[in-house]
């Protein structure tokens, strides 16, 4: 019998106690996560950066979306994977955006995700979820404050795919070709292109280089959004289930308690 892959259902430890001891806890928590996003590095052997930009943007969304893998990345059932619909440049009114969109094919085929990158801040839309498929309208990666690295490598990833020739029906997360004869003449393979863009990275491939290269997993980083956001952003039960795409409070109120004597102090405020 296969053993379960564990899981990560407890909120990670933000004080909340004051405003510093918040400050400094999230700091903390923060420098951690890019100090994990540095370290996911599995030692390919070939088109090394590209590959470990794939790796590293693949964390972000896990860490900023809260998504989880199979959200992500294609799931047992393949019917998930995120794909291009359409891409184009845009000239708005008060600044240029790349808009590029992208859907889960098969299972939702009229609910099309998008991802627009604009000067502040990119933004999926209309995330659909696996578990209950109630859709996510918003998730916003913000390119200011604490979570603008995140940003930054998600953008670079982006970028990076679409110079590769990524078409309106390639996969966001696609795997590497292999190393092997019969995919040596593959018509979309180039010297510089490594992806098997009709494809989609399979989850067991993104959960293994995380958890090899930092010891940590996927949905670890779930549940540092959902702490984040429910103690520190959003610090609202309601709303992390919106943001969440969950159906229930039961799941987001652990992310939000507090001990009330953290909060003693405010009495003095009245």
């Amino acid at each position: 019998m296969t053993k379960k892959r564990a899981t990560q259902s407890e909120p990670i430890y933000i004080d909340t106690t004051t405003e510093t001891t918040t400050q400094q806890t999230v700091k903390e928590l923060l420098t951690q996560l890019k100090q994990a996003i540095q370290k996911t590095r599995w030692q390919y052997k070939n088109h090394i950066a590209t590959l470990q930009l794939r790796d590293q943007a693949a964390s972000v969304v896990f860490i900023v979306a809260g998504l989880r893998n199979s959200e992500v990345c294609q799931g047992p059932q393949q019917t998930s994977g995120w794909k291009y619909y359409n891409s184009f440049t845009a000239q708005g009114e008060k600044e240029q955006r790349v808009e590029r969109r992208i859907y889960k094919p098969n299972s939702y085929p009229l609910k099309r995700k998008q991802i627009r990158i604009y000067t502040e801040r990119i933004v999926i839309l209309n995330a659909q979820t696996v578990k209950h498929g109630k859709l996510r309208p918003e998730i916003v990666f913000p390119k200011k404050g604490g979570l603008a690295p995140f940003a930054e490598i998600l953008e670079s990833y982006v970028n990076k795919i679409d110079a590769l020739g990524a078409e309106p029906e390639s996969y966001l997360f696609p795997p590497a070709y292999p190393n092997t004869k019969e995919y040596l003449n593959a018509e979309d393979r180039t010297e510089k292109n490594p992806f098997n863009f009709t494809r989609a990275m399979s989850t067991n491939r993104i959960w293994r280089i995380i958890k090899d290269t930092t010891n940590l997993f996927p949905h670890w980083y779930r549940a540092v959004c959902e702490t984040l956001y429910g103690r520190v952003i959003l610090k609202n039960a309601h709303m992390l289930k919106d943001r969440m795409g969950l159906t229930t409070l039961e799941a987001t109120v652990p992310y939000v308690q507090s001990n009330y004597k953290e909060h003693e102090k405010n009495a003095e405020n009245l």
